[in-house]
């Protein structure tokens, strides 16, 4: 038998071989031998997300509440030396995962050995065992993986398989009650949570609400571990810190988090709308570092031994909102132009009243009001136990004013 290596094939193409053998005159040809190497094919190569149990492309819940998936990559046992395989994953979050292999060579029982072309490390896998890789999972968000074979003629063939999770996991959120409060108040507020079938014991259900002291932000937050009961029940309760003397809007929003060591975070949950939290008269205590904001009735601020330029306040118009009475308690000492009194209002129109007053053991005043020389006596804002007094700059071509209880020291 004679053997001649390396003759070429291409795919899908006949190779053929003819032997004629001559010994002196004489001349014998054997009859032809054809060989056909097969076409790159798809046969045996498939990819899988494999928390994907279905196949259905929908990662429920009771497959995986991991937001890790393993990822399957079967080589066909048709592959020889010198064929590529490359795989791509791009993750929810937009990341994109890389692999790439060569083939490097095939034994009698099928193991195929592999080159990492990225690190040129390499491992052996068993006759129909896959490649496995990691991807990350989340909700409503598609994972794809892809990979594609290519032989050494550049043909090349591409399978995929996408999946993303969903979880349903809370029914609605409803706000126990409307907040009525006084100056001294309710500091919180409780929500109901109606849980869904997707739910589970040892589940976290993280809540974003509106920063009582910052209006315009949901950064406070809260976190319940679900329990067997609240399983049973179908409901749990949660309290939400809130700002009961300033009115605004509570939002909340809750996600979430499933129990496994990698959890998977559903989507975000929220009331049919906010809660408003008011009062018909608000009195509120007087804070620089907080929001505070009048409702639509006679709402009253209030000052106890404070020294309060409101000129030296940045933001005053958007701080302290809608508010009619000044009230001065103590040794309180204020002092504010005509802006400062519209940005407290917000209506020109309205007549602020600034009232109290206290005397020391010798019956002096010891309440002041600081006008800056802006303002002038004006008794047609007169009241019983209150003067009046108008603005003498304008704003917008308003004239703004104001009435200071008699027993409150001015300076004019």
């Amino acid at each position: 038998t004679i053997k001649i290596p390396g003759v070429a094939m291409l795919p899908g193409r006949e190779t053929s071989a003819v032997a004629t053998i001559t010994n002196g005159a004489e001349t014998t040809t054997s009859s032809e031998a054809k060989a056909k190497l097969a076409p790159l094919s798809e046969a045996g190569l498939s990819v899988s997300i494999v928390a994907d149990k279905n196949d259905n492309g929908i990662i429920s819940r009771d497959e995986s509440g991991s937001k890790i998936s393993k990822v399957h990559v079967s080589i066909p046992g048709s592959v020889i030396a010198g064929d590529k395989i490359d795989v791509k994953i791009t993750n929810p979050n937009g990341s994109i995962l890389t692999k790439h292999y060569e083939v490097m060579g095939k034994d009698v029982n099928g193991k195929i050995t592999l080159k990492n072309l990225d690190d040129n490390s390499q491992q052996t896998l068993d006759r129909d065992k896959p490649l496995d890789l990691n991807a990350t999972i989340a909700v409503d968000k598609e994972t794809k993986a892809e990979v594609t074979l290519t032989d050494t003629f550049g043909e090349s063939k591409t399978v995929s398989d996408t999946a993303h999770a969903e979880i349903d996991a809370i029914r609605g959120i409803m706000f126990n009650k409307d907040i009525k409060t006084s100056e001294s108040g309710e500091r919180s507020t409780t929500v109901k949570v109606y849980l869904n079938e997707d739910a589970r014991n040892g589940d976290t259900v993280e809540f974003k609400y509106t920063d009582p002291d910052n209006h315009h932000a949901l950064t406070k937050t809260a976190t319940h571990t679900l329990s067997a009961e609240d399983i049973t029940k179908g409901v749990f309760e949660q309290s939400l810190d809130i700002n009961a003397r300033s009115a605004y809007d509570l939002e909340v929003k809750a996600t979430l988090k499933t129990s496994d060591s990698d959890g998977l975070e559903s989507k975000s949950y929220e009331p049919y709308k906010p809660l408003h939290i008011g009062v018909e008269n608000y009195t509120v205590k007087f804070d620089a570092s907080k929001d505070m904001k009048g409702g639509e009735g006679n709402d009253t601020l209030v000052f106890d031994g404070d020294k309060v330029n409101f000129n030296n306040i940045s933001n005053l118009d958007s701080k302290v909102e809608s508010f009619e009475n000044l009230e001065l308690k103590g040794k309180t000492e204020i002092k504010f132009n005509v802006q400062n009194i519209l940005d407290i209002t917000d209506n020109p129109d309205t007549v602020l009243k600034i009232k109290g007053g206290d005397v020391d053991a010798n019956g002096n005043k010891i309440t002041k009001v600081d006008l800056d020389h802006k303002w002038d006596r004006d008794s047609n804002y007169d009241a019983s136990g209150f003067k009046g007094y108008s603005s003498i700059d304008q704003i917008n071509g308003k004239t703004i004013h104001i009435q200071i209880d008699d027993k409150i020291h001015t300076d004019l």
